[in-house]
């Protein structure tokens, strides 16, 4: 009996337990389609939230302007980034060459880029036309991988980015009709952070194609647009401490919720579907964070919001869907 005992944990249950945290690690290194669809869904709920957490912070504060952005972006992104200590774990052993570090320290510029203006948008512009134009970004992606990967876009691809910019066209002019120059400043900072954020996806999946380890790409992203950050609210007399409990509890909720489970599960997403295909599901966006917004803020967008922001959606989807299926080979990753 006693030899029974021994044999059962030593013989079966150690063994067997191994195989099944093998086969995790294994699922966590290839996974399967529907692995991919899962964490892609997650990244893109927590994603759209971002917005409801922003303009949360400015109404608790009663504050707005470049400014406080810029110290919600560096609060979130310092928090991030802290969280993130782990993972430099083996970084100095690892011995990455120069080029694959810039890639990632890039696009931790080009993220701290687009929080500065994206942020500052939503003290300007409507929930809703600052996540529509913000979903520009699939368009940028496509010219980058044209001028740097040489993806030549098909004459299709070239209407539906024509498509799009009517889009924007209708918004920006509905936003001059009804408030001005301050919505129009609005949509022109969430138009130049729909920009940097393409550059992130790129530069993001480019790193990924070097030897550098996820985890080490992320924690170096995340890092590189935090010590961008954070002296420049100082520059513009906007100080770290003095704000409401429920302000701080709003960067705490930007970067756990949007910044290390949404930006986390798309950067890790990265490496398996392109970068093309990513900036579509992105699209999704705007409905939730509308949606949202009005839920929260009652905040009902205006119908060339409405109107635009559906041509703008078009145009980009009739670009993507005609971009992607011509993609050269090499460029191709599992799709969700």
């Amino acid at each position: 009996m006693c030899n029974q005992v021994r044999f059962l944990p030593e013989n079966i249950i150690w063994p067997s337990l191994m195989t099944y945290l093998q086969c995790l690690h294994r699922q966590w290194q290839q996974p399967s389609k529907w692995v991919i669809r899962l964490v892609l869904l997650v990244g893109l709920l927590a994603y759209a939230s971002g917005a409801i957490f922003v303009r949360l912070a400015i109404a608790y504060d009663g504050a707005e302007g470049l400014g406080f952005s810029l110290f919600l972006a560096a609060s979130r992104m310092a928090i991030t980034a802290l969280c993130f200590g782990f993972a430099w774990r083996g970084f100095a052993r690892a011995k990455y060459a120069t080029e694959d570090l810039c890639n990632s320290i890039l696009a931790g510029g080009c993220l701290a880029l687009y929080f500065a203006t994206w942020m500052t948008s939503l003290s300007f512009t409507s929930i809703a036309a600052s996540t529509t134009l913000v979903n520009l970004n699939p368009l940028w992606v496509m010219l980058l991988a044209w001028l740097w990967l040489h993806y030549r876009p098909k004459t299709i691809t070239l209407g539906g980015v024509s498509v799009a910019i009517a889009g924007v066209v209708i918004i920006s002019s509905g936003a001059n009709a009804v408030a001005g120059d301050a919505t129009n400043m609005g949509n022109l900072l969430a138009l130049i952070g729909s920009f940097a954020i393409a550059a992130y996806i790129f530069l993001g999946h480019v790193a990924q194609k070097t030897r550098i380890r996820f985890n080490h790409h992320i924690v170096l992203t995340y890092s590189s647009a935090a010590l961008i950050l954070l002296p420049l609210p100082l520059l513009l007399k906007t100080h770290y401490w003095g704000h409401s409990w429920q302000t701080y509890g709003c960067i705490t909720l930007m970067a756990l919720c949007t910044q290390i489970l949404g930006h986390t599960c798309l950067n890790w997403s990265m490496k398996w579907v392109n970068p093309t295909l990513l900036s579509i599901l992105l699209l999704t966006e705007p409905i939730v964070a509308s949606g949202l917004g009005y839920f929260v803020f009652r905040e009902s967008p205006a119908l060339s919001v409405i109107f635009g922001g559906s041509v703008l959606m078009l145009g980009v989807a009739i670009a993507l869907l005609c971009q992607g299926a011509s993609l050269p080979k090499q460029a191709q990753e599992v799709a969700p």
